[in-house]
């Protein structure tokens, strides 16, 4: 959510650029654009394939009337320069430095072939982010209906035909860009929960950003007449002495409706009392939030701080994670990840180090809490006469846990 906030203060930036009157403060708006891009990319990793198309989302504001494309990079070129060197740099250190060889359960690597990811951005189409894709569809669809009509001369709009059409294409291409990158990252390892969101945020903004604006104007187009012929005959003129593009005004509202649509997913995610309303992909990441509600439960009636609970989730990654909760949010420093690829492995670590702890281990019968996602703990435990099925279970989608 950090970098998604990021991502919506530099779009605000750049349409708060767009309203301002030429000067100091317009400088300033345009300023947070690239600032907050950097911090967006340097947030989350896998931002960065977004960066190209936020930064055509910015041309597409700063376009003036009837300007073409190469014209509008031109008199831009400063920034695209900076988010051009900015995401050059950070591919450099993720190709050079990270590698590809091997960079986990998720992202583009040597161990897939082409088949694969396309196997697998497929299984996310058809899965959590079906409805989103759908709406999308349905939204794109009548897109498709006002240019046909409109080509037809059954409905005006401001924009010259050919200019129409090319807008939106463009207007396509940018989200189809932003979501099939982020599913392309996700095509080995799923997507869920949060990292649905950038996804889904980028289908808001074609809704809300793109496909919106264009109806309130043909809202506006048939109940006044021939506004639209008047206003294009005034830009002929020059009686317009302001030549910026309207885009930003008309978008600038929906925008924000897209912020608060953001807000409410984020939410959703993050709460544990609408479960019922929430949509399915909802479900795993609310139960894991009663999980570590009810763990921090577990581990005040086994000793609060003394407490001490062993982890063994299907990622390290996650393992980390409760770790970070209940140290950070509850106060229980005492949480230890076990790995379940080493068969061997009978000692568990505290990986969640802050300054001044220094290493410590812990075996499997010291621990008063077990927390698990598959039958590889429960068989350790089992090895070390610990008669798991006497203990209190609770389970919480995928996680079984355990406590004396």
């Amino acid at each position: 959510p950090l970098a998604l906030i990021f991502m919506y203060l530099g779009l605000l930036s750049a349409h708060a650029a767009i309203e301002a009157k030429p000067g100091k403060r317009r400088r300033t708006y345009a300023l947070g654009f690239p600032v907050m891009m950097t911090l967006m990319v340097l947030t989350k990793e896998s931002f960065l394939v977004l960066l190209p198309a936020l930064v055509l989302y910015d041309l597409y504001l700063k376009a003036e009337e009837n300007e073409g494309f190469f014209k509008n990079l031109f008199r831009n070129i400063g920034t695209v320069v900076y988010e051009a060197v900015l995401f050059l740099a950070c591919m450099a250190v993720i190709v050079f430095y990270s590698g590809t060889s091997s960079t986990g359960y998720a992202g583009v690597d040597e161990s897939y072939k082409a088949l694969d990811y396309l196997k697998g951005m497929w299984m996310i189409c058809k899965g959590e982010l079906s409805v989103y894709l759908v709406v999308f569809l349905l939204v794109f669809l009548v897109q498709i209906v006002l240019s046909v009509l409109y080509l037809k001369g059954k409905v005006s709009f401001s924009d010259a035909p050919k200019l129409f059409v090319k807008k939106r294409l463009y207007e396509l291409a940018i989200t189809v860009y932003a979501a099939a990158f982020q599913i392309l990252l996700h095509a080995k390892s799923g997507m869920s929960e949060r990292y649905l969101i950038p996804t889904i945020t980028w289908l808001l903004i074609y809704v809300f950003c793109f496909a919106f604006p264009l109806w309130s104007e043909l809202l506006r187009n048939l109940a006044a007449g021939g506004a639209v012929e008047t206003e294009k005959e005034d830009i002929e003129e020059g009686k317009r002495a302001d030549k910026k593009t309207s885009a930003g005004k008309r978008a600038f509202p929906h925008l924000v409706c897209a912020l608060l649509s953001c807000i409410w997913l984020i939410f959703m995610v993050a709460t544990t009392n609408v479960h019922a309303t929430c949509l399915n992909y909802v479900y795993v990441c609310s139960n894991n939030t009663l999980m570590l509600l009810r763990l921090n439960e577990l581990a005040q009636a086994n000793g609060g701080e003394d407490c001490k609970i062993i982890v063994c989730a299907d990622y390290g990654e996650w393992n980390l994670a409760i770790s970070a909760f209940m140290e950070e949010l509850y106060g229980v420093p005492e949480v230890y990840s076990l790995s379940k690829h080493d068969p061997y492995n009978d000692i568990s670590e505290d990986r969640y180090l802050i300054e001044g702890e220094g290493e410590r281990t812990l075996t499997i019968p010291e621990a008063d809490i077990y927390v698990t996602q598959s039958e590889f703990l429960t068989i350790k435990m089992q090895d070390h006469k610990i008669d798991h099925s006497k203990m209190q279970q609770e389970t919480f989608a995928n996680y079984i846990v355990f406590s004396r």
